[in-house]
This record gives C-alpha cells, structure tokens and sequence, in this order.
C-alpha cells in the first residue's frame, strides 16, 4: 500500500481489507468472550495476521525457511484461524 508502484495492486489490496476498516468500532458481538482485550490492538493483530505473509521479504522468508507458496498459504490459514478460537481467548470460545 505504501508503495508508489502498482496501481492496479493497491486497488486490490484496498478492496480487500476496506471491510476490517469498517469494523470500527468493532461490533459487540464480535468482542464477547475476548476478555479485556483492547479492540483497536486486536484489530491491528487480525490485520497482522492478514498481511505480513504476504509483504514479508523473500530473504527474510528464506531465512526461516517458509516457502512461501499456495500450500503454505492454505497451512497458515488454517492455522490463524485455530489461533484465533483457541489462542487469544485462552480456549474459552
């Protein structure tokens, strides 16, 4: 997004996470159940999870050995979504 380049790239990447920057105030019922977790930090970390694979440098992914291809993308999915349920509410979800 920071980027001069790309245009088209940055179209895409604003219609994508344009919804999460709707969700401020983040509705109620999506904080129940999440204890005193600030709901503008747990945005930020939804949209870390969302978006750092996808902007991390090759060199950096290479250095811990993610490849950084389909499969994995499928993989992590799966597991942020088990971080999500389990992870940041301590499993009481």
């Amino acid at each position: 997004m920071s980027s001069e380049h790309s245009v088209e790239a940055k179209g895409v990447i604003y219609k994508l996470f344009q919804p999460i920057a709707e969700l401020t105030p983040i509705p109620q019922q999506l904080l129940e159940g999440w204890g005193e977790l600030d709901p503008q930090l747990l945005k930020m970390s939804l949209l870390s999870l969302m978006i750092f694979p996808f902007v991390m440098p090759p060199p950096m992914a290479k250095l811990h050995g993610y490849q950084l291809n389909e499969e994995f993308y499928q993989q992590l999915a799966k597991h942020n979504i088990a971080l999500l349920e389990h992870g940041m509410s301590g499993g009481k979800r």
